[in-house]
């Protein structure tokens, strides 16, 4: 072993409570190192001295680890009431602010950190790496932190495999622990076989239900599918918008289908607390509730959210453990699993008669008050202005157009009409002006990426904007594009869209999917509001608009503008009649193609990039919105929010009007689909 004093020691922060609990894991490895203060400290193998010195104000495990360091951050919302009022509370801050967490910086500069650890998956359940990055500035300069050798590292946990391998092997590299992390994996490796070999076949698979949140109701999968799949169970819920859970409406969630086990795991609430949430909750006064096997047959457990199912670390082999027994109905070996099973017989419902019914709040108007404040600071180009009735400051629309993204938050004064907002209970801003909505930074490569310079280079340098839909002939064109333009040259997406609806006129594509679209392809994407009744000569100067836009964000000249039309004359010269006055090129890569050819294109592309078609059903008159909703419902997705397209339905079926109806590309990371 090489000598400690030879080597700087490694001082480490962690701000991500499922990675606390991981390096402690890799520190109950190291040499055991007496130091003056309680810092936990240790000599790993290769002689480095590390040393565990600070932590979030969630990380709490195990508490011998944490329980002496100072705590680094604290959160904006108020003491647990309720899961609605937390939930109101969340949505509260982030229409204001861009976290949910405060950094103390100042101390955290002061202990002096080599390496602060974080996560960059979800605003709620930690602070992220934005949030952390933005912390370690001060009035737009570099902080003690930034400017000094401290490296920030991202742990992303999704997977079982993640939570016992690979973010601990990570973890290991980034803290010069590797030999540490081998130990703890091998751990983790020897007694996940030994919980299989517990696992016997069940009759068939018990259908388990997870409850993460009560009030909106979110149910669990990733992981947490994982781990009752190995189990012998079957996860009921699906995977939509939300990462990582599903919110599904009360009346038609658990009534669907029967199950056999309810586990109540509500995140970061212990298990008095979700008992009263449990009882007090809007789910067990449905009728349906009643109906449930789980519920007849006093099958309802409600688990510690704080520390289990919810942290991807070695302890969801406690809960595999629990849930291997549990499933059988034999004793746990484990007598200090933190478990309460709930006796339901004894819960009543209230009167259906009496049950007041969920009413889904309209759009809050703003006080006018409010709307001076706010038109003011926009006047003077700030940044921020204090609310006058909550005392809280609220970003305006003018910074918000700077920083150039939706950062999915609902934020009150989103210019890009909450495009990237997840959640459809929370899109309330609609498109007002033209808006550039960037690519993110450190963003990984677009899905077409491969493509840029495939044939010979018809375009050198300059921006090219091409025209987006959202559906198969923008695809096409951008292919088109891609494969003959140089390393150099820029390209956008433009897309025109209805004000009044959010939507792209005619097709039925959502501004939220076309940002979707956007990010998967990792371009920047302009929105541009036109009104139904909007007529060519506005439609013109709108488009001339937002293409000087395009030119002012990117400092380059836009040498051509791309339409995806095919075959339709008439259409083809009222674009060039309505775009002659924009003095760019106008471009029609796939004219002159054909249907067949470019259909066969488009399902080679596809099984390249592992995209997918749907078809969005616009009414047209033709009756293809009909057509699909009558006679082809077995197409429906709900996922994607449309009828699934393949090339063999494309070739032999007959659509109304020959054409069918718009379609809408669905990229393998868009939406989680």
């Amino acid at each position: 072993m090489a000598s400690v004093a030879t080597r700087l020691p490694m001082r480490i922060i962690s701000l991500l409570p499922s990675a606390t609990e991981l390096i402690a894991g890799l520190f109950s490895f190291t040499q055991p190192v007496a130091q003056p203060t309680s810092v936990p400290s240790g000599i790993t193998r290769t002689g480095r001295l590390v040393q565990f010195v600070g932590r979030s104000h969630e990380c709490d495990y195990p508490p011998a680890f944490t329980s002496s360091l100072p705590a680094l951050t604290t959160q904006r919302t108020t003491a647990f009431t309720s899961s609605a009022d937390t939930h109101r509370q969340v949505q509260s801050v982030f229409e204001t602010e861009n976290s949910l967490y405060t950094v103390d910086e100042k101390q955290m500069a002061e202990l002096r950190p080599d390496v602060i650890v974080a996560q960059d998956t979800c605003k709620v359940c930690s602070i992220d790496l934005e949030t952390l990055e933005m912390s370690c500035r001060i009035d737009g300069k570099s902080s003690a932190v930034s400017e000094g050798s401290t490296r920030i590292v991202s742990v992303n946990s999704k997977t079982l495999m993640d939570a016992l391998e690979h973010s601990i092997a990570y973890l290991g590299k980034e803290l010069d622990m590797e030999y540490e992390a081998g130990l703890l994996i091998a751990q983790n490796k020897t007694r996940l076989e030994t919980l299989k070999k517990q696992i016997t076949p069940l009759a068939k698979p018990q259908r388990v239900v997870l409850v993460e949140w009560m009030d909106p109701l979110f149910l669990g999968s990733g992981w947490t599918a994982e781990l009752v799949k190995l189990a012998g169970g079957e996860l009921i819920g699906k995977s939509g918008r939300h990462p990582d859970s599903v919110m599904l409406d009360l009346a038609k969630g658990l009534d669907t289908a029967d199950i056999d086990l309810v586990i109540v795991c509500l995140c970061g609430l212990d298990s008095p607390t979700s008992v009263k949430e449990l009882k007090e909750s809007r789910l067990i006064q449905q009728e349906s509730w009643y109906r449930l096997a789980a519920v007849q047959q006093n099958r309802v457990f409600v688990v510690d959210g704080n520390s289990m199912f919810h942290r991807p670390t070695p302890r969801l082999l406690d809960a595999l453990d629990w849930l291997i027994h549990t499933l059988r109905k034999t004793p746990v070996p484990s007598k200090d699993f933190p478990v309460v099973q709930c006796d339901t017989r004894i819960y009543k419902p209230t009167p259906v008669s009496v049950v007041a019914p969920a009413i889904k709040p309209s759009p809050p108007q703003l006080d006018p008050e409010i709307e001076e404040c706010h038109r003011l600071a926009c006047a003077q180009k700030q940044a921020f202005y204090t609310d006058p009735k909550s005392g809280y400051s609220v970003m305006t629309e003018y910074y918000l157009k700077q920083r150039q993204l939706c950062c999915g938050n609902a934020c009150r004064h989103c210019p890009y009409g909450h495009s990237r907002v997840k959640d459809p209970a929370r899109r309330k801003n609609h498109l007002k002006t033209t808006v550039f909505l960037g690519s993110p930074p450190n963003k990984k490569k677009g899905d077409l990426d491969g493509l840029r310079g495939r044939n010979e280079v018809i375009v050198k340098d300059g921006v090219v904007v091409v025209f987006w839909s959202g559906g198969r002939h923008s695809l096409m064109a951008l292919e088109r594009v891609l494969e003959t333009c140089g390393e150099g040259v820029r390209v956008v997406l433009m897309t025109t869209i209805d004000p009044s609806t959010n939507t792209v006129p005619m097709h039925n594509v959502k501004n939220q999917d076309i940002a979707a679209q956007a990010l998967s392809l990792n371009l920047p994407v302009v929105l541009v509001p036109v009104s139904p009744d909007t007529g060519n000569n506005g439609y013109g100067s709108a488009v001339k608009g937002a293409l000087e836009l395009v030119e002012a964000n990117l400092k380059a000249n836009v040498v051509k503008v791309v339409f995806g039309d095919a075959e339709e004359p008439e259409i083809k010269a009222w674009r060039e009649s309505t775009f002659a006055g924009i003095g760019r090129d106008l471009w029609f890569p796939n004219w002159g193609i054909g249907e067949a050819e470019l259909r066969s294109r488009m399902w080679r592309l596809c099984e390249e990039i592992d995209a997918k078609v749907c078809a969005t059903g616009a009414a047209d008159p033709q009756g293809a919105f009909h057509f699909f909703l009558e006679e082809k419902r077995e197409w429906w997705d709900e996922k994607a929010n449309g009828w699934m397209l393949s090339q063999e339905r494309m070739d032999t079926t007959a659509f109304p009007g020959g054409k069918g109806c718009f379609t809408k590309v669905l990229f393998v990371d868009m939406w989680d689909i």
